[in-house]
């Protein structure tokens, strides 16, 4: 008598479980994202509303002409502005941590703004460049900025009262933003593409 290939018993059960398996993935529930995305509320700044960064109660706009505006959104159906400070030059990129706001300000250098009390910013610290600041990162006590002449400027800032430059590491391009992870910092250089350098200072 021959006995029954145990190849041709185990493939049926094989299929039959992927069937399985792939009829409990089908059935599942599935979220519908589209229902997720939708306005909340919104606000009206006197001239363009460039740039935007943000902690749990507040947003921060630069505009181009009229400086920063703190925008109160613990009700995000209807946030309000609560604070003003104009600024020297075009704020192109921010980042705020703590008590602290980081501006590249363009060709007015890099900004650090006291946003302690929300509704009564002020100046804290100044750090003048050459070139253009385009666009800044901040990790740990360093921010790492990109400037159309210097390329990528470490700057200190453990005191905020008086960021100091580090180094910088100039560039084939103009670099316009910048993004830092744990081993490397990635500067785009419009036309020029993607820079690539370790971060530490």
């Amino acid at each position: 008598m021959n006995r029954p290939s145990t190849r041709s018993l185990s493939t049926p059960l094989l299929a039959l479980a992927v069937i399985a398996v792939a009829l409990q993935v089908v059935t599942a529930d599935c979220i519908d994202y589209g229902s997720l995305l939708h306005w909340t509320g919104g606000i009206q700044t006197p001239y363009f509303a460039w740039t935007v960064v943000g902690d749990s109660d507040h947003v921060y706009l630069g505009d181009p002409q009229n400086g920063l505006y703190v925008v109160d959104i613990t009700d995000p159906g209807s946030p309000k502005i609560v604070g003003h400070l104009p600024m020297p030059g075009q704020s192109h990129d921010r980042e705020v941590a703590g008590d602290y706001l980081y501006c590249a300000d363009w060709v007015e250098g890099m900004q650090v703004i006291n946003v302690a009390d929300p509704t009564n910013p002020g100046w804290v610290g100044h750090l003048s460049l050459p070139g253009s600041c385009n666009g800044l990162t901040l990790r740990d006590n360093y921010v790492y900025l990109a400037n159309r002449d210097l390329g990528l400027c470490v700057v200190d800032v453990s005191d905020p009262s008086s960021p100091t430059l580090v180094e910088s590491e100039p560039s084939l391009g103009s670099p316009w933003k910048v993004a830092v992870d744990g081993t490397h910092a990635f500067v785009s250089e419009h036309a020029n593409g993607l820079s690539i350098c370790p971060p530490e200072p």
